[in-house]
């Protein structure tokens, strides 16, 4: 994927859009079906939303017919049909859709959730034995500190916060999360995940005692976030995300 936003088509009013050099599912034979694409289409859409892009865009080559189908039921326009060397190859673009300027905010991997119902749906339609082809749920351990653990054990703590990067852009609706100290832990699914742009927008809209049950305001919820080192800056180049979380039963064997 490009590191920028390109103007190399704007000629076709396709201007500061991030292109994708490739979108590659690695040993398709055995991954075929899983959802792999469409999970790194989103992590592409993220990335770009995050960037101000207005949208991303590749080339397809003409013998592509699968990838070319894969993109157009994702939303995606051909643009333009050009000669490259010995094949003929297509321009794709996607737009992305720009949140309320105010909230500024986005629900990603809710968006990602709705296509794979929709592609879902549409297989039902030609195989009724289908059983769908969503993505396994993971399991996860997260480190956390004591005060926040033991508020998630009494219920008062349903939303963690993160910086939406490394291994938070890959946490879904459905997985699991242990988080632990040394004395403790405690295990929850994920029953949301949304993306922010700022923690002050994540609060506004799950809740200031949702994420930190002992905040006295908003204000003092972006303080307490922005404390934790280089919290402040990676929350201007990453964006944040939100996990709300339901504790799991406790399960021992006597």
């Amino acid at each position: 994927m490009g590191n920028n936003s390109q103007d190399e088509f704007s000629n076709l009013g396709i201007k500061k859009s991030l292109e994708v050099k490739t979108l590659v599912v690695i040993d398709p034979e055995e991954n075929s079906g899983k959802g792999y694409r469409t999970q790194l289409l989103n992590e592409a859409i993220s990335s770009a939303y995050r960037r101000r892009a207005s949208g991303i865009h590749l080339i397809v080559s003409s013998k592509a017919e699968e990838t070319k189908k894969f993109l157009l039921n994702k939303d995606f326009k051909v643009v333009h049909s050009f000669e490259m060397q010995d094949e003929g190859g297509e321009l794709l673009y996607h737009a992305i859709e720009k949140a309320d300027n105010q909230k500024r905010k986005t629900h990603l991997p809710s968006k990602v959730q709705e296509n794979e119902r929709n592609d879902r749906e549409k297989k039902r339609k030609v195989s009724p034995n289908f059983q769908g082809d969503k993505l396994p749920s993971q399991h996860h351990d997260l480190t956390l500190k004591g005060q926040y653990l033991f508020q998630i054990k009494n219920g008062s703590k349903t939303v963690e916060g993160r910086i939406f990067s490394g291994q938070f852009t890959r946490y879904r609706e459905g997985d699991t999360i242990r988080f632990f100290n040394r004395n403790d832990s405690v295990t929850c699914r994920i029953k949301a995940v949304n993306s922010f742009n700022t923690f002050k927008e994540m609060m506004q809209h799950c809740g200031v005692h949702a994420c930190l049950p002992d905040a006295n305001s908003l204000e003092d919820g972006v303080a307490a976030y922005h404390k934790i080192p280089n919290f402040s800056d990676r929350e201007r180049r990453s964006g944040v995300v939100s996990f709300e979380i339901e504790r799991q039963p406790d399960y021992r064997v006597y």
